[in-house]
């Protein structure tokens, strides 16, 4: 399969899709995995969070600003022990992980993603959202051929 604009982009079960576009992280285009958007508390109203997922780093976006300072955030899959977001932000509503959390979540059900968000004051509390796996495995393996062929 050739990963051009004629075929992208891709949806796979589950609301993922392959398309190429702008990395968060780094403004460069590239093949790219979205996730389907996540209501999450944000300590005052919900919010949508979203993934963008590359072959070097898992990106989350959210519509309320990220408070870095708030304990126990990260990505986990099916309960396992959160992968801890890079000590920077983005952006002020984007945080990443270089660490490879994608074959995880490849190979998993549930994906568990815990933020804080500012302001925090009042002080609330880490908060999280699950967000269903089911047809990242197929997505992230057309993400990896995608990226090879650019």
């Amino acid at each position: 399969l050739i990963y051009d604009d004629e075929q992208l982009p891709i949806m796979f079960p589950g609301g993922w899709v392959l398309d190429r576009g702008r990395d968060w992280r780094d403004g460069a285009t590239r093949c790219l995995v979205f996730s389907p958007a996540v209501s999450m508390f944000d300590g005052y109203e919900q919010t949508e969070v979203k993934l963008q997922v590359t072959t070097k780093a898992v990106l989350v976006e959210a519509q309320s600003n990220i408070d870095i300072s708030y304990p126990g955030q990260g990505l986990g899959v099916d309960g396992a022990e959160l992968v801890p977001f890079e000590a920077g932000l983005v952006s002020e509503r984007v945080i990443h992980t270089m660490r490879p959390v994608q074959t995880a979540m490849a190979g998993g059900e549930r994906l568990t993603v815990a933020l804080g968000f500012w302001p925090s004051w009042p002080v609330t509390k880490t908060q999280q959202a699950s967000l269903s796996l089911d047809g990242f495995k197929p997505a992230y393996a057309a993400l990896q051929s995608c990226a090879a062929q650019h």
